[in-house]
């Protein structure tokens, strides 16, 4: 079975290694930012570079975003040559940002009432180091069906996609994990601060993180 073809909106840290690990898999990739000197790299490595977001949309099965925050996640599907112009039934846009997600409920209604694009929410855990590695951690949320469809092309990007719920509990999970994540640092902080104030000044307080560190 060939390949959909894919697009990819938002060329930063995270979304140039998951383009290239995607070109490496075999896939046809369209990119486009807002900043075109950022895609000279990719297109040198086989992407095809669009001169708009209208005219990679219109060429691709999957539209997939990595972009800074809600805000901006608005910006480039619903303003002006946005993704909502320009798509149509039958494709799909996966949002990897990290977004509030009560708007990203709000944005698939959108979005499918004006084209007919179904919209996945799948931010991603891992930072730039899995982003490069393709060991990624996804959390998914829209239909089971249509996300078992796409982890095909999710594969060389994470180890593991977990289907969290309907629309929107993809983005839920993502903030409980950073929550997660804020109590850690919090926790890791205390302890140092509690090993110092009992006479410890003079180790690295990195040695504490390491002795307690959680074995794999």
């Amino acid at each position: 079975m060939p390949h959909p073809t894919l697009g990819f909106i938002g060329l930063g840290l995270m979304s140039g290694p998951m383009t290239r690990r995607l070109l490496d898999a075999g896939f046809e990739v369209t990119v486009w930012n807002r900043t075109p000197a950022k895609t000279e790299t990719l297109g040198s490595a086989g992407a095809r570079v669009a001169d708009s977001i209208g005219e990679l949309v219109q060429g691709v099965d999957v539209v997939m975003l990595c972009l800074a925050n809600t805000e901006v996640v608005e910006t480039v599907v619903f303003g002006e040559g946005g993704v909502a112009e320009h798509g149509r039934h039958g494709q799909t846009l996966i949002d990897f940002s990290s977004s509030d997600p009560e708007a990203t409920r709000d944005y698939a209604t959108r979005l499918e009432s004006r084209c007919g694009m179904r919209w996945v929410d799948c931010p991603v855990s891992g930072g730039v180091a899995g982003a490069e590695a393709g060991s990624l951690v996804m959390m998914a949320g829209g239909e089971a069906a249509q996300i078992d469809a796409l982890r095909p092309l999710l594969a060389p990007l994470a180890s593991r996609v977990t289907h969290m719920g309907p629309v929107g509990a993809g983005q839920v999970t993502k903030v409980c994990n950073q929550m997660v994540v804020g109590c850690q640092a919090a926790v890791l902080a205390e302890m140092v601060a509690l090993a110092t104030a009992s006479g410890h000044a003079e180790h690295d307080p990195a040695t504490l993180v390491e002795a307690y560190r959680p074995r794999q």
